[in-house]
């Protein structure tokens, strides 16, 4: 019988050149690791990064990690999300201001018992604990609330960013529905709702028992968004009793993208 290294040098040999063409990989890429991080931004890069805001850091560092094309690729990915913030964020605006006139914040003293509830409930959630960063003043933060709550979202975040927006849920939609961009244009806003939806019937797949008599369901949803594929929900769900007040029943979990 032949020895065993011979026996096993058909299978000894070619891991042996698979790890040295492992290695000789990992020398060229370390190569031209240490190649890029001598490179400086092209002048036409530099005058459109400062054009457009972008931190000129995370350019340079795109550029010596991953190379020069996918740093201007996400330059033009930038200068791209500005120009549509230039050109839509006027129309939201005067949106936003036409809504205003027609459904103006409602005084404290007219909010019905059912909007003291909705208040209540929404009031700790709302309240920040944090925020998503604004990157850059053409990234606009929307918030959503009903309208009874929306006062009290304006005066929590008002002066937390730049140019906010403050909307309802229904006046969101409605946004969504008149802004025409393709599917895959850059998000140039970034999004805060919270929303309160009154007789909602008991789902199947959330085991509650039926209300008492007189009880009126609550679903509260919360959570904030900066992408399509970036963001988190939150539900719960809460009674209002024949008294008026509020119970809550379950927590319906969250959902992250």
């Amino acid at each position: 019988m032949a020895p065993i290294a011979m026996r096993l040098g058909a299978t000894i040999l070619p891991q042996m050149k698979f790890h040295r063409q492992d290695f000789l990989d990992a020398l060229n890429q370390r190569d031209a690791r240490a190649a890029r991080r001598n490179l400086e931004l092209p002048a036409d890069m530099l005058l459109e990064t400062e054009r457009v805001g972008e931190d000129r850091t995370q350019i340079e560092n795109w550029m010596r990690e991953e190379g020069l094309e996918f740093a201007r690729a996400m330059l033009e990915h930038t200068a791209q999300e500005v120009a549509l913030s230039q050109t839509w964020f006027p129309i939201l605006q005067q949106f936003a201001h036409e809504k205003r006139l027609a459904s103006p914040l409602p005084e404290h003293a007219s909010l019905s018992s059912i909007d003291h509830v909705i208040h209540r409930v929404l009031g700790p959630k709302i309240k920040s604990k944090g925020s998503l960063p604004q990157i850059r003043e053409s990234r606009i933060p929307i918030f959503s609330a009903p309208l009874p709550a929306l006062p009290f979202v304006m005066a929590e975040w008002s002066s937390t960013y730049a140019n906010s927006i403050f909307l309802t849920p229904n006046e969101l939609e409605e946004w969504r529905a008149l802004y025409r961009v393709d599917e895959d244009a850059p998000w140039w806003n970034f999004y805060y709702s919270w929303d309160a939806e009154l007789d909602v019937v008991l789902e199947e797949e959330w085991n509650i028992s039926p209300l008492s008599p007189g009880a009126r369901t609550l679903l509260i949803t919360w959570g904030s968004c900066v992408g399509p594929l970036a963001g988190s929900w939150s539900q719960e769900l809460w009674g209002i009793d024949a008294s008026g007040a509020e119970v809550f029943i379950e927590d319906l979990g969250c959902s992250v993208a």
